[in-house]
Order: structure tokens, then C-alpha cells, then sequence
């Protein structure tokens, strides 16, 4: 952080950013909007009260090669937006043409997301640890990688609509549990993935042109297996 510019949000949150990418604060109507100089610029938010803020990410459109740019991974933060020890309350993030290794990451942060649009990331799209979070509404298009990773927490996704995930588009991990009331996942490598002693709880679920519908498995030795409790309706995979 010290080497980042810091912006006050409202007296008891901030933002800090590097000088790859451009920021416009609207401190009246909450409205926060980032452009990316290039794919190395990174903000970090934190605080409290953030609630009703919203987020607008714009990655280098002109430089954006989907699944196929692997400079990011030398820069930190991971996340090309990251939320750390903040506090929210119905805030929105959109985001469009990412190529950072998280578009959109989480870390031990509390409270509830009214929306989150994410459409083309090279890598992971949303990416969570050890937080507590609430999203009504994520809708992801085209992620290289993971569309929704989640770790060391308590999830709970009320509807997902999860479209071209290159590998899982949705991965409980590490001692997290994630319910799920409804999500729709279509043309992704996995469905619903538990990995490494995490829970999924899916309720309405919908998979099409997916390899593998649902897979739960242990990948670290200090882990134990996985739990996966789900009804057996639209179900559509090779």
C-alpha cells in the first residue's frame, strides 16, 4: 500500500490505487469508476460503512487477448479490484475485460453484494477468502479460468447465472460452505465443484454443455474430502 496513491471513499473507508490505473470518485452519487492503463493496474478497497457503493472495473480493452496473457501473475495484489478487511452492505461491481489473475477478489470481508457483472477475464472472475458474503445476483460471461472461487468462509449465492467458465464455475474450497439458491451454469469445463473439505448446498440448479456436472474431492493432504448435497434435476452433462 505505501507505494499506492490513497483516496478517501467516506470517512471510514479508502482506496488505493497504482499509477496503471485511473480512478473517478463521485463521493454524492457513490459511483467509483476504474480504467486500466494497462493490465497491471490494481485497487485496493477498505473499510466500513461501504454500503450502496458502486464499482465500474474497465480492463485494457484494446490489449485484452482472452486466456493468452500471463503478465499479471508478477504483479500484487492478485485481484485488479480487491476488497480487504471491509465491511459492505449492497454494493454492485461490473467489470469487463480483465486480464489480471482475479478480476474481482474478496479477503476477509463481511456483508452482502446486490450485484456483480463480470464479462471476459483471462483468468479467475470472482475470487474469495475467508470472508462471510451474500451475493442476490452474479452473472459472469467468459472467464478463462474459475467464474466463482471461494475459500475460507460463509457463501451464500441467492441466483448465478455462470456462462463459458474454463475450468470450474463454481469452486468451494478450504473449509468454506456455499449455499446456493439458484444458478444456471452453461458451456464450462465443471459445474459445481467441493475441493478440500468444502460443503456446497445447491438448491434450483441448471447445467448445460458442461463436462462434468458435479465433483467433490480432496487435492491437499492437510484437507479432508468434500460434500456436495443437491437434488437430481437439470442435470445436462457429457
Amino acid at each position: 500500500l505505501a507505494a499506492m496513491r490513497k483516496l478517501d471513499l467516506n470517512s471510514e473507508s479508502e482506496i488505493f490505487i497504482n499509477n496503471k490505473i485511473v480512478v473517478d470518485i463521485n463521493n454524492n452519487t457513490k459511483i467509483v469508476k476504474l480504467r486500466m492503463l494497462d493490465d497491471s493496474g490494481r485497487a485496493i478497497v477498505r473499510g466500513k460503512k461501504l454500503n450502496e457503493w458502486v464499482f465500474f472495473l474497465q480492463g485494457d480493452s484494446q490489449n485484452f487477448v482472452g486466456g493468452k496473457n500471463n503478465k499479471s501473475h508478477g504483479v500484487d495484489p492478485q485481484g485488479c479490484i480487491t476488497f480487504i478487511d471491509s465491511e459492505i452492505k449492497g454494493i454492485s461491481i461490473y467489470a469487463k475485460n480483465i486480464a489480471c489473475p482475479n478480476a474481482i477478489h474478496f479477503i476477509r470481508t463481511r456483508g452482502t453484494i446486490d450485484t456483480v457483472k463480470i464479462q471476459n477475464a483471462t483468468y479467475d472472475a470472482f475470487d474469495s477468502d475467508f470472508s462471510n458474503l451474500e451475493i442476490k445476483n452474479i452473472e459472469v460471461n467468459n472467464a478463462g479460468q474459475e467464474c466463482l472461487g471461494l475459500k475460507g468462509g460463509k457463501y451464500k449465492i441467492i441466483n448465478a447465472y455462470l456462462n463459458k467458465c474454463g475450468d470450474k464455475a463454481v469452486s468451494s474450497g478450504e473449509i468454506s460452505q456455499t449455499i446456493i439458491e439458484k444458478i444456471e451454469i452453461t458451456d464450462s469445463l465443471f459445474g459445481l465443484a467441493a475441493k478440500d473439505s468444502g460443503i456446497i448446498i445447491a438448491k434450483n440448479v441448471k447445467i448445460n454443455k458442461t463436462d462434468v456436472c458435479l465433483i467433490a474431492y480432496r487435492n491437499k493432504i492437510e484437507y479432508q474430502g468434500s460434500y456436495i448435497n443437491t437434488s437430481e434435476s437439470n442435470y445436462l452433462c457429457e
